[in-house]
């Protein structure tokens, strides 16, 4: 027997994933965190921030990391894709 339904619980999931993805913005593109409490306002100004001065190498990682995230799991199934993501974007920074 299901209390809550399922359109909630996925507008839920959503909502998080969305909020999640915003917190980590600023971080992806290697820019201070802007002050502010609303997290999109905040993920705005990171973005802006990068724009006017951000080099490529931050999405590059990023988008290598994400990328073997996604593809490692279809090669190798005992291979955890995320550690190894993980892994491989972690540099000095």
């Amino acid at each position: 027997m299901a209390v809550v339904p399922w359109p909630v619980m996925e507008g839920f999931r959503l909502g998080i994933a969305i909020i999640i993805f915003l917190q980590q913005v600023p971080l992806a593109l290697a820019v201070p965190r802007p002050e502010g409490d609303p997290t999109p306002v905040v993920a705005a100004e990171a973005f802006a921030d990068w724009v006017r001065g951000g080099g490529l190498t931050p999405l590059l990682i990023g988008n290598l990391v994400a990328v073997v995230m996604v593809t490692l799991g279809q090669f190798r199934e005992a291979l955890p894709g995320s550690l190894v993501a993980v892994a491989t974007g972690n540099g000095d920074r």
